[in-house]
């Protein structure tokens, strides 16, 4: 346990990386609702075409955003955080103002948009070649798709970075904790 006393004489304890990524996991849940309706879409888009799939990725993104930031400025984190009991705070422990949680989403945020913009070219592949497309099974046509990104998938190798972050730093802060100034404590 990692118990630290700050220059105001006040004692924490940081989240444990096992906590950090427990709550992960009942964020997902929580929005797993969302994600089955964008999965729902990627599946049906050979029938429908692919412009459903973009618009929930947009709209997808925007919940997924604004519902880590909101939560983060108004209880200290999501929901996820605060059933397995830690919470974000500023430098002096307090609650992060409005700027710090969008600063602390701006990872999240360049992976959407860059995963926003790889839909987009699947929409026009999709558009220009949707005959030979429609000809093909699912795991085919889902390659054919997939083919036409033309960001690389930042996250996975986001999470592994902060990962490595929570592991080999003292305060085990992530990229977005450096960027808001963050620490995430258990209460």
């Amino acid at each position: 346990m990692n118990s630290i006393e700050t220059t105001n004489e006040q004692e924490f304890v940081l989240a444990s990386l096992g906590k950090r990524f427990l709550a992960h996991i009942v964020d997902f849940l929580i929005l797993s609702p969302f994600i089955g309706i964008h999965l729902f879409l990627i599946f049906k888009s050979m029938q429908i075409g692919l412009i459903y799939y973009f618009i929930a990725t947009i709209v997808y993104s925007i919940i997924f955003i604004s519902y880590r930031i909101f939560l983060t400025f108004k209880l200290g984190g999501t929901f996820g955080k605060l059933a397995v009991k830690i919470k974000v705070v500023n430098s002096e422990l307090g609650t992060l103002s409005l700027k710090e949680a969008f600063l602390r989403e701006v990872p999240h945020i360049l992976i959407y948009l860059f995963f926003i913009i790889n839909v987009y070219f699947m929409v026009i592949f999709f558009n220009q070649n949707s005959e030979k497309l429609s000809n093909l099974i699912f795991s085919e046509y889902y390659k054919e798709i997939n083919n036409q990104e033309k960001v690389p998938n930042l996250s996975l190798y986001y999470y592994l970075i902060s990962i490595l972050f929570i592991l080999f730093n003292k305060m085990k802060k992530t990229p977005h904790d450096f960027l808001a100034n963050s620490i995430v404590i258990s209460k």
